[in-house]
């Protein structure tokens, strides 16, 4: 049988180094007519082309292409319906998508982070030739968004439809400050990872922190949501001093969020309990904080009417549709926290984040008019 798996991979093998070489002179003449190749300048063509391909990252509208693929991959399951869920799962189970929505239990899976690659082009570089401070920031931009969709996106849709019900504009995610200390350079061409992942929340604000790595030099134990992808477990780790960052860190960065229906502000917490990512209360679900706000999405920030029967109806058919995709392709593996295990996980992350929120007061230290400037250029 291994004599027989192994031919057949060399006759395929063969066959397409065939087929390749017959097709060989079209490819080349096809190839040829769109470089023009035969008339002057041709080869400065060429080299412009490949100079494009090396730095498509940096090229015109890529970051909008990019975010806006994203933001497709990480909702199109949401759009099926349960039988078309089902007709996929059975059709195309062998396939494995780069991801599958998002979880919907109560978990430790609300403090774990997503990871997205990509690499320094050329063009990022500044007269230091490694990659400029200020390239980060679109990069952290594309992987903080792939978080908020691949985490939150369930919540959300139902936040969304909620507070379309009860008041005017519409509900948006808008981004409130980012800061970015960096620790080591990333060179010309050389990949890395960023690693993003919930840090805290109050009362307004949601904080994501992300941790941009060398590339494959940190693995996870476990993947979530891609199960089958190889991890870290049982591989030698790196040693270094728990007071010291992980060598492999190039540079962390915090960033805030707040969650808006029109000009209200919505807590955050109501979206992650939307999410199902929030345990229950160890007494009342609707008891209030201590932000002083109520956790429950179906609880009012400010006393407004209840659900329509029909915003109702459709927020419960997109729950079950959510719910389907869990129980069709999420394995139910995640560790399973109380609520006292995620406040401590919160509280220490807003030991970080108050600092970042502190800076709002420089704000306050403009001095405009009331002194003189050096000059202007």
């Amino acid at each position: 049988m291994a004599n027989m798996l192994g031919n057949r991979k060399l006759w395929t093998a063969a066959a397409g180094l065939s087929a390749i070489a017959m097709l060989y002179p079209a490819l080349k003449l096809r190839l040829g007519n769109f470089l023009a190749l035969s008339q002057p300048g041709s080869i400065w063509r060429l080299l412009a082309i490949i100079f494009a391909i090396l730095n498509l990252k940096s090229l015109p509208f890529a970051w909008h292409v990019g975010f806006t693929a994203t933001m497709v991959q990480l909702r199109y399951l949401r759009m099926l319906t349960i039988r078309q869920i089902r007709l996929f799962h059975g059709l195309f189970s062998h396939i494995r998508p780069r991801t599958i929505g998002p979880p919907t239990t109560a978990s430790s899976a609300l403090f774990q982070p997503i990871i997205t690659s990509s690499r320094t082009s050329i063009l990022e570089c500044d007269y230091n030739i490694h990659k400029s401070n200020s390239t980060y920031f679109s990069d952290l931009d594309v992987s903080r968004m792939h978080h908020l969709a691949c985490l939150m996106s369930l919540g959300m849709g139902k936040a969304r439809i909620k507070y379309l019900s009860e008041r005017k504009g519409s509900f948006n995610i808008m981004l409130g400050g980012v800061t970015c200390t960096f620790r080591k350079e990333i060179k010309p061409y050389e990949p890395f990872e960023i690693w993003t992942r919930v840090l805290s929340w109050d009362r307004k604000w949601l904080y994501l922190v992300s941790h941009v790595v060398k590339k494959k030099a940190v693995k996870p134990r476990a993947y979530t949501l891609q199960p089958w992808k190889k991890t870290g477990e049982g591989k030698r780790r790196v040693e270094h001093p728990q007071d010291t960052p992980h060598p492999a860190i190039f540079a962390t960065s915090v960033a805030k969020y707040v969650f808006k229906q029109g000009r209200v502000t919505i807590p955050p917490e109501h979206v992650l309990e939307a999410s199902d990512l929030l345990p229950p209360r160890p007494h009342d679900t609707n008891q209030q904080t201590a932000n002083g706000t109520t956790s429950a999405l179906g609880a009012s920030v400010d006393g407004a009417s209840q659900q329509s029967a029909e915003d109702l109806e459709n927020s419960n058919l997109e729950m079950q549709a959510e719910t389907s995709i869990s129980a069709l392709l999420i394995p139910q593996t995640v560790e399973v926290w109380d609520w006292r295990r995620m406040e401590q996980e919160r509280d220490h992350g807003m030991s970080i984040a108050k600092h970042m929120a502190g800076l709002d007061a420089l704000h306050d230290v403009f001095t405009a008019d009331d002194r003189s400037a050096l000059g202007q250029y």
